[in-house]
């Protein structure tokens, strides 16, 4: 009686800490991949931007006359450092959102059943893994307890079925079939 018990309370304890591990797990890629996706926002607006004063500036250059060739090629030597200056900005934001686009991806390869799953059922990806979580605990670590007992239980067979000890009528008298 004691020795169930004790299993039973075991048993709960690890599963608390499976279930704490596994969401921590979820929750750490669900917060990185939504991070990546707000840098992502902040990078596309930043370069929108940058593309942006390029258009105002091109317009700018673009309103003076072409028969003004002097103050259009000064205006055009003035502005040729801003332009070049937004090109390396753009093209750097066009990096950092590779290498986030990446990373998002990554998340998503990681979270990607749960992300299924939670279409199929038209469900929140949270409630989903946290349904998926308490399933893989009430599954697996009650079938881990069986199969120990169910390996014992083999294991003391196995000895009887060998013993030469053992009494007449045993089934470790028997010879096997």
């Amino acid at each position: 009686f004691y020795l169930s018990i004790a299993v039973a309370v075991l048993m709960s304890i690890t599963s608390l800490g499976i279930f704490g591990y596994l969401s921590y797990a979820y929750q750490h890629t669900s917060a990185e991949l939504k991070n990546t996706m707000i840098k992502l926002e902040y990078m596309n607006s930043e370069d929108r931007k940058v593309q942006e004063e390029i258009q105002r500036l091109q317009k700018e250059m673009d309103e003076v006359p072409t028969n003004r060739v002097t103050k259009r090629l000064e205006l055009q030597k003035e502005l040729e450092p801003r332009f070049e200056a937004l090109r390396r900005q753009s093209i750097e934001l066009q990096m950092k959102m590779r290498d986030e686009n990446l990373k998002k991806l990554s998340y998503q390869i990681e979270i990607g059943p749960v992300v299924y799953v939670a279409q199929l059922f038209n469900k929140g990806m949270d409630d989903v893994a946290t349904w998926l979580i308490i399933v893989f605990v009430f599954v697996f670590d009650p079938l881990a307890v069986s199969l120990v007992l169910a390996t014992s239980f083999a294991i003391k067979n196995r000895d009887n079925l060998f013993d030469p000890q053992a009494p007449a009528g045993s089934a470790a008298s028997r010879p096997a079939a």
